[in-house]
């Protein structure tokens, strides 16, 4: 399933806690790890500044070195591996050599060089995931693990096939690390209009609606426990808000691993994610491994690509 991982780095140690994640999904899918790391040529808002060619040349020589060292590393880990430095753009140099080098799977971290700040997401991180359409695993750079072992990962459901695209991936990661599925469906208790002639009414609507949905949920999730032998535990939960439901369920069942589809029943190709994806993704506190549904083929283009296209980036 993922046979070429990805791993960008920009020689911070903060973007290394990422490899420890990727060398151990390597391991289990006998994955070909590229170690990439882009150099900017000039910095944010100084695109007329003046580079000297001696000391461009020395970096880029340094970041070389400093890949390489990475590299033999993992190989002594018996996995295969290769590293990539190029010049550009950093997230743009990232997302385009994804997609050009038949990449099943980007490990990064939350935080790079730039350090931990007030920002969830670094810049950097938050341009590439949206840009990707690509499996993409994020690692929160805050929360750095000794070692890497997904011994309970939570798997959110809504009951779609769509959703079911996250399944495989989930159940081959706890299956290498002895571990267990959460498989979680939150009802959300659909939003009422202000008191009116027919608020009695309108509550009990809403209230056999959300019955039908558990009653529904509950036996589509134990279906799916039938089929796995490895431990499998389901819950179905009611919230007024699925994201905040997910926030608290991963941290009150202290998880090790949030696995989910990009979208749900409801998703389009507007957006890259749907938006739990987007929301735990920006906000959560675990590991979140979003599998892409959307192939960058069928991707739509934002307003601002469009016109970037036609009239450049000035």
């Amino acid at each position: 399933m993922f046979k070429r991982i990805l791993v960008p780095l920009d020689g911070s140690q903060l973007a290394e806690l990422a490899l420890k994640h990727a060398l151990h999904i390597a391991r289990l899918y006998r994955s070909h790890i590229v170690l990439l790391s882009v150099i900017e040529e000039n910095q944010p808002g100084r695109e007329d500044a003046v580079v000297d060619p001696l000391s461009w040349q020395i970096s880029k020589s340094e970041r070389e070195l400093y890949l390489q060292s990475l590299a033999s590393q993992l190989v002594s880990d018996r996995v295969t591996t290769e590293h990539v430095v190029l010049e550009g753009r950093c997230a743009e140099g990232i997302v385009q050599y994804a997609q050009d080098a038949n990449t099943n799977l980007v490990v990064m971290t939350s935080h790079g060089r730039s350090g931990l700040s007030r920002w969830d997401i670094s810049s950097v991180t938050q341009k590439v995931v949206q840009k990707l359409f690509l499996p993409v695993l994020v690692v929160r750079a805050y929360q750095p693990a000794e070692e890497v072992s997904y011994r309970r990962i939570l798997v959110p459901l809504d009951g779609s096939k769509r959703a079911e695209c996250s399944l495989p991936a989930s159940i081959a990661l706890a299956e290498a690390s002895h571990g267990s599925l959460l498989l979680a469906s939150v009802v959300q208790r659909p939003e009422l209009p202000p008191a009116g002639p027919l608020e009695n009414e309108l509550r009990e609507a809403a209230s056999r609606l959300v019955q039908l949905t558990r009653e529904a949920l509950v036996p589509y999730l134990n279906d799916l426990k039938s089929r796995y032998s490895l431990p499998v535990d389901t819950l179905v939960l009611e919230s007024d808000s699925v994201t905040r439901s997910i926030h608290e369920l991963a941290d009150r069942e202290e998880v090790d691993l949030v696995v989910m589809c990009a979208h749900g029943a409801s998703g389009g190709a507007e957006y890259p994610f749907g938006s739990v994806a987007s929301n735990y993704f920006q906000y959560g506190n675990k590991p979140v491994l979003i599998i892409q549904d959307i192939p960058p083929s069928l991707a739509r283009p934002t307003t601002v690509e469009r016109v970037a296209e036609k009239y450049g980036k000035r």
